[in-house]
């Protein structure tokens, strides 16, 4: 269920979304939710202007939420990293509800942010049975060993980040495991292929690209190192670093960017909920 209160309010302050109607912020969301609650994903009857102005919410929510990642990032005062903490997972809680009953992509790139975007929303406003009921219904696309290896990559970030998501502790990683040791293993190979076959005039833009993939890579071995061993203590820091330098990376590509900002959100909050003991399996945090 969404959350309401001063954590809305707050946030509701930030100047994309003051920019919106708070009466029909509300509405739309409330409309979000009562679709949510029916597994109504994407619903056909859904006019086009509604779904216009669900995702221009919902670009509201990210941004508004970009700017509290980044002042809570450098924030000092525990009170404040509470507050700004308490918005954000406000924030994620409504951007999910409005993301998930939107017509899901049916294939390639899109099908795939918009997977790993609900997914780190659900960690980050602690939705997830509704995140499962999602992916359910939106299983991710199967590999293809025969695409270009930033596809192929990005596919598998995909799964590796969505496992990651569903952890709380050392057990069960070795899915996690498998996909950290392929990626580094076929990387140099595929990394070559790749580059032989884009112009000169598009390798520093590809290059850019993977590198932003690879340091989501490292975060994702940072994070896994955490849940196993829970070092180091400093993990936060070590995640930000990891996804400052791929937002750096994709300047102008504002829908990675916008990932990029509740992949952090939700890394830290798994890295927050790990403990030692034993997971039961089919029981998530």
């Amino acid at each position: 269920m969404t959350r309401t209160g001063s954590d809305g309010e707050s946030l509701a302050l930030h100047w994309a979304l003051s920019a919106t109607d708070a009466g029909e912020r509300r509405a739309a969301v409330a409309m979000a939710e009562s679709l949510l609650a029916q597994a109504a994903w994407g619903a056909p009857d859904l006019p086009r202007a509604e779904v216009e102005r669900i995702e221009l919410l919902g670009g509201a929510f990210d941004l508004a939420v970009r700017d509290r990642v980044e002042a809570r990032l450098h924030a000092f005062d525990p009170a404040v990293r509470e507050d700004l903490g308490a918005q954000v997972e406000w924030g994620a809680s409504q951007a999910f509800a409005l993301y998930a009953v939107l017509p899901t992509p049916a294939h390639g790139m899109p099908r795939l942010l918009r997977t790993l975007h609900l997914s780190a929303l659900a960690v980050s406003g602690r939705r997830q049975a509704d995140w499962l009921r999602w992916l359910a219904a939106h299983p991710l696309p199967p590999r293809d060993e025969a695409a270009p290896w930033d596809v192929f990559l990005f596919r598998q970030l995909t799964e590796l980040w969505c496992d990651l998501h569903q952890r709380s502790g050392p057990s069960e990683l070795g899915r996690a495991m498998e996909l950290l040791a392929e990626l580094r293993e076929e990387r140099p190979a595929r990394e070559r292929a790749l580059l032989a076959t884009v112009p000169e005039a598009d390798r520093t833009r590809v290059r850019f690209y993977l590198f932003a993939l690879y340091h989501l890579v490292d975060a994702a071995t940072e994070l896994f190192l955490y849940l196993s061993h829970g070092r180091p203590v400093g993990v936060e820091h070590e995640l930000a670093r990891h996804f400052v330098l791929a937002r750096e990376a994709t300047t102008g590509d504002f829908r990675l960017e916008v990932l990029l900002v509740w992949l952090q959100v939700a890394a830290w909050q798994v890295a927050g909920r790990r403990t030692p003991q034993l997971e039961i399996p089919g029981v998530r945090a």
